[in-house]
């Protein structure tokens, strides 16, 4: 099963990242390979890739959320 994660470079997605990759095919995206405020970028990662799965275990920080509240 193809499996796609965001939000790889912190704690809990490289563990979700390391625990799914023996026996799955993961594709694994930090905040550097994808922006997820850019919604045509998530669209279209997911539409070429085609996972079976998203694990999204991205965040915004609170102060980015309290600068600009339609992020939250």
């Amino acid at each position: 099963m193809k499996i796609l994660i965001v939000g790889a470079g912190g704690l809990v997605g490289k563990e979700f990242a390391r625990q799914f990759s023996n026996g799955h095919r993961v594709l694994a995206l930090t905040h550097r390979d994808l922006d997820i405020t850019d919604t045509p970028g998530v669209r279209s990662v997911v539409l070429n890739e085609r996972p079976a799965l998203v694990i999204n275990c991205a965040v915004l920080g609170v102060d980015a959320c309290e600068l600009d509240p339609s992020l939250a």
